[in-house]
């Protein structure tokens, strides 16, 4: 197994060789960026060749085998997640994406299909950590569906057991029958908390500072507030309006401007968005059957 090639180990090694050829270029290395440009070019390049599903419209979850690696044709969540967000796939994949991978009626599966001689763990089972990021690569993707079926799957979790569980049973929705399970999973609760700032008011950390690329469908629209959120050396009190994922007007301290909140700015200050309330492109991204039937 040590010789497999995952899609989502080889996406965290791709971003971490962004990051670093970012860093560099911070301090001045210049021939060092280039460098670590170049492999992470490289492997964004062996994923999309070597990995990509076409019949499918999905990433193999690995390459496997002896001599010669060959495709498991499984799809996973977290690399199909990190391939959205970190912009490994093109803008059409990632649409694709969206709505090829498998859902069930109670979440997303960790894995796809599952293996039916195995007990529920990764196997038959959505992770609230893992559904996390899907449903923010799914408000990266526009499919307002997506969304709402992410969020409803962490809030019913947490509600119908009355703490944020590690995993559930993905076929009936319980926290019972899984190999392993425990209540206030840390990697559960942060998934869970991070539907408000990341996914309704679309907060991204960049370089020059804090971006908002908001997303509300429209079942859940009204007025939201955000207090006290800290940010580097600045305190934060933010609200939002509306619905839809494309801002109609966003204020800092009361006057108009870009939705970027700059990283050098300290104290307190306001931020007001009001989205512009026209309703997100439909997506088939969900029906249950439908999915499965594809894969069997």
């Amino acid at each position: 197994i040590y010789q497999s090639e995952a899609m989502a180990t080889t996406a965290v090694h791709y971003r971490s060789l962004c990051i670093l050829s970012e860093i560099c270029r911070l301090e001045g290395q210049s021939v060092l960026a280039k460098k670590y440009d170049k492999w992470a070019a490289d492997l964004k390049d062996g994923m999309n060749k070597q990995l990509w599903m076409e019949d499918k419209g999905l990433y193999a979850i690995y390459l496997y085998g002896r001599n010669h690696l060959m495709q498991h044709p499984q799809m996973e969540i977290l690399g199909e997640s990190f391939a959205i967000l970190w912009d490994i796939a093109s803008p059409e994949r990632q649409h694709r994406i969206s709505e090829q991978m498998v859902s069930e009626n109670y979440g997303t599966p960790d894995f796809y299909p599952n293996l039916k001689d195995q007990y529920p763990y990764h196997n038959d089972a959505m992770w609230p950590f893992t559904q996390g990021y899907w449903l923010k690569a799914q408000a990266k993707a526009g499919n307002e569906q997506g969304v709402l079926h992410g969020i409803s799957s962490i809030y019913r979790l947490a509600a119908m057991s009355l703490s944020n569980m590690e995993n559930m049973v993905i076929w009936n929705g319980d926290y019972e029958g899984l190999a392993i399970n425990s209540p206030r999973q840390l990697w559960s609760v942060a998934a869970n908390l991070s539907i408000v700032p990341n996914v309704l008011f679309g907060v991204r950390y960049e370089l020059d500072g804090m971006h908002f690329y908001p997303f509300i469908p429209k079942t859940m629209k009204g007025e939201r507030r955000l207090q006290n959120f800290k940010y580097r050396q600045a305190i934060l009190d933010m609200s939002i309006s509306g619905f839809g994922n494309h801002i109609a007007s966003f204020k800092l301290d009361g006057v108009e401007c870009e939705p970027v909140f700059s990283a050098a700015l300290t104290g307190s200050h306001t931020v007001q968005i009001q989205l512009d309330n026209k309703q997100i492109k439909e997506s088939n991204s969900f029906d249950a059957e439908e999915d499965i039937r594809r894969f069997v």
